[in-house]
């Protein structure tokens, strides 16, 4: 009778524990918690009753998300998703830590992949695994004082020689043009920017090897050193002020800068506008490709609801429920912006009809990062080494560039052979 009892009480658990609602555990890397209780309020309204599953969300600060996150890969302690830094995904993945979406889900997985930007999944696939859903992007186009242009008799620059053209004068009346990045941390942008428009590429095709020394990526890094040794626009970032002032009437703009321009610059109103940045006449087409990534959202491979995680990133990342979200984002926190991974979500956006237009053209002639071995910090540092040894030490833009290629060619090495066993394993 006791064994009976003691098997009924087994059994009874077992069926509440599994009918028990399912709270998933989630980390959102450089989100705010009001940016969050903007989706808490969302899921209230639409996911949690239909589905039962509710969230527990712990917002991590960009500057130390990817050391938290390895640790708890490395631990075992992992929450159940996580939006991570562009290029992590892929290494989580290599590492059995992150599932293949695309293995898992399948066809579900294609369906969801087609309704977003297609050049994200770049950055999240190695050996036709894919290993996130972006959740959000980044689309830096250009900002342009139309006032200061025409009174110089100046057309919005749709090419680099263009832009070229018009910086003496412009110059002569202390005025210049800023790539805003600048060659500190934010480098890898603008170098991004120089080398795919002239046709280069950053590794090999068998991604063992940089590519940064063939001639079409040497050609585009010496053209971007050239802006700031022979054209002599500004090595730092350029304030915001400056573009108010009319200092710097052609800027590329930081997309979370543009909530501060549309707020900020009431006495300037409808004399500025967002255009997509200048671009390469190639092959007889205008490349205006520009540095652009998703935000992916991943799943652990530790997690016991992954089913259920699967079901909220289909939920957060649907085309209605992006819109809805920007749209709350930019109403509610003033200066604030969202950018949805699904170009149908720009239709929700409450901003000018260009802007969103143009952000999402920016994204759609956009690359992202290919995802390879060495971490995304190595390869942005060795950028950042061969700006400094170009423009501030005043080497040779080859040699600079070649000394980055040797040194990441390194790392590549080591790290290759330091991952090997877990690529033979995917």
């Amino acid at each position: 009778m006791r064994r009976k009892l003691v098997l009924i009480i087994v059994l009874l658990c077992s069926v509440l524990a599994s009918t028990a609602p399912v709270k998933l555990q989630i980390w959102m890397t450089g989100e705010t918690p009001e940016r969050l209780n903007i989706i808490k309020g969302l899921m209230e309204e639409d996911f949690t009753p239909k589905t039962g599953i509710t969230v527990e969300f712990t917002p991590l600060s960009w500057s130390d998300s990817d050391h938290k996150i390895l640790l708890a890969a490395a631990s075992g302690d992992t929450p159940d998703i996580a939006m991570t830094a562009v290029l992590l995904p892929a290494e989580l993945g290599i590492r059995g830590v992150a599932i293949d979406l695309k293995k898992t889900f399948g066809k579900e997985f294609d369906k969801i992949a087609s309704e977003h930007f297609s050049n994200t999944f770049t950055s999240y696939t190695f050996q036709n695994a894919v290993f996130a859903i972006p959740y959000r992007v980044e689309s830096n186009p250009m900002v342009v004082r139309y006032d200061i242009l025409k009174n110089y008799g100046f057309n919005t620059p749709k090419t680099w020689d263009e832009l070229r053209t018009m910086l003496p004068k412009l110059q002569s009346n202390k005025m210049n043009f800023s790539q805003t990045f600048g060659i500190a941390e934010e480098s890898f942008r603008p170098f991004s920017l120089f080398i795919w428009q002239n046709g280069g590429k950053f590794f090999k095709d068998d991604l063992t090897a940089s590519a940064w020394d063939e001639p079409e990526a040497i050609k585009g890094f010496t053209e971007l050193v050239e802006l700031y040794t022979k054209y002599k626009i500004p090595v730092e970032n350029v304030p915001f002020e400056s573009f108010r002032r009319g200092e710097t009437p052609v800027m590329l703009l930081p997309w979370w800068n543009y909530g501060s321009f549309q707020l900020g610059l009431p006495e300037i109103a409808g004399k500025w506008g967002l255009e997509l940045v200048p671009g390469h006449l190639r092959n007889g087409k205008l490349d205006q490709t520009s540095w652009f990534g998703g935000t992916p959202l991943l799943i652990f491979k530790n997690s016991k609801y992954q089913k259920e995680a699967w079901e909220w990133i289909k939920w957060v990342t649907q085309p209605k429920i992006q819109g809805e979200l920007a749209k709350r984002t930019i109403e509610r926190l003033p200066g604030s912006l969202l950018l949805p991974s699904s170009p149908e979500a720009y239709d929700y956006l409450p901003l000018p009809t260009k802007d969103k237009q143009i952000f999402r053209d920016q994204a759609i002639a956009s690359k992202s990062p290919t995802f390879t071995v060495a971490s995304e910090r190595i390869i942005n540092r060795y950028i950042q080494f061969a700006l400094n040894e170009a423009v501030v030490q005043g080497k040779s833009p080859e040699i600079a560039i070649k000394n980055a290629v040797s040194g990441v060619n390194m790392d590549l090495k080591t790290k290759w052979a330091e991952w090997k066993r877990f690529i033979s394993k995917l």
